[in-house]
This record gives C-alpha cells, structure tokens and sequence, in this order.
C-alpha cells in the first residue's frame, strides 16, 4: 500500500511530470472497509447504474474533476491508483455531462487518464 508521498513520486514518473495532475489517493480503511467501499462503487454504480448510491469518495472525486477541469479549460491529467482508480472511473461516470460541456467546444484540450493496478476492466473504461 502506498502512502500519499509515494502516489505522488510514482505520479511524477508515469505522467512524465506533467505541470496539472489529479492524484486521486483513497487511503485504507482495512480490508473490510475497502472492500464494501469498492463493493458499493463497482456493484451499484458500474453494474447497476445507480449513480445515487455513489460513496461519498466517488462523489467528491466527481466534484474534484468538474472544478480541476473547469480551472484547467479541460487540460488535466488524471492518474489513479489501484482504488483509485474505481472512484474515478464512477466519479466521471456520475461527472459525464458536466465534463463533456466543458470539453465540447475546446479543440486544444487534453484530458487524459491513466489508470494502474485497476479493479476496473479496460473494455469498461471506454465508455
């Protein structure tokens, strides 16, 4: 498990250290408690489309992106981690009109997301 220095060194080295990152950093609540917490986000928002019963993680995640991207003009990277990469996944789910309003007229932009060591099916992530 990586604490919070160590999600932004391995940031820096995957992103080329770009100038605007999003580290989305989720620290445990044990095993159980990351479990039901991940259970919740995969099951209910990711199978079922019940984006009401997003964690309260996920949703400010969901709020982090809007705001990250609306300062940025939609030039963010966003790079998550094992976890994290489930809470982002269903915040830009939850976040998708907002996200694609503030991208739609900007030829320029560049969101980019990477995701590593990921509960999240890769067929899935390019929805």
């Amino acid at each position: 498990m990586n604490d919070t220095k160590d999600s932004l060194e391995n940031s820096k080295e995957q992103t080329g250290n770009a100038s605007v990152v999003f580290i989305n950093y989720n620290q445990t609540h044990g095993i159980v408690g990351d479990l039901m917490e991940s259970g919740q986000d995969k099951f209910f928002v990711n199978t079922l489309g019940q984006s009401y019963l997003l964690t309260g993680s996920a949703r400010q995640t969901a709020d982090y992106l809007v705001n990250l991207a609306q300062a940025t003009n939609g030039n963010l990277i966003v790079d998550a981690h094992s976890q994290g990469t489930l809470l982002t996944y269903v915040a830009m789910l939850n976040a998708k009109s907002e996200l694609q309003n503030i991208l739609k007229d900007k030829k320029d932009t560049t969101l980019k997301v990477g995701f590593y060591g990921s509960p999240i099916n890769s067929e899935d992530s390019q929805a």
